[in-house]
């Protein structure tokens, strides 16, 4: 199971308006790129894994941290057009209105 706080709340400590047309940008270590609007993280628990089972994640794991979604939980989220959205080996995350 991943561990990790969820990704609204991380931008919310972050100050950043939750509006439903904010986009966010996650940019990994491998230079994977990949725009999500906000309503993602508004919609369903999307977390930012930093362990699994307790272990935290290394980049053996797709790790440090990883965007995971709720998949097990939501039927919609097992379509595989959400695939692209698990961004692993996260590194940065920008914020656009």
């Amino acid at each position: 199971m991943f561990e990790g706080p969820l990704v609204r709340d991380v931008l919310a400590l972050l100050d950043v308006e939750l509006g439903a047309t904010t986009t966010v940008t996650l940019r990994t270590l491998d230079d994977y790129e990949i725009t999500v609007s906000l309503e993602d993280y508004l919609s369903w628990d999307v977390i930012i894994a930093h362990s699994m089972d307790g272990t935290a994640l290394s980049l053996l794991d797709y790790g440090p941290l990883w965007v995971v979604y709720p998949r097990d939980d939501h039927a919609a989220l097992q379509d595989s057009r959400f695939d692209h959205r698990w961004a692993w080996m996260l590194n940065s995350i920008t914020v656009k209105p």
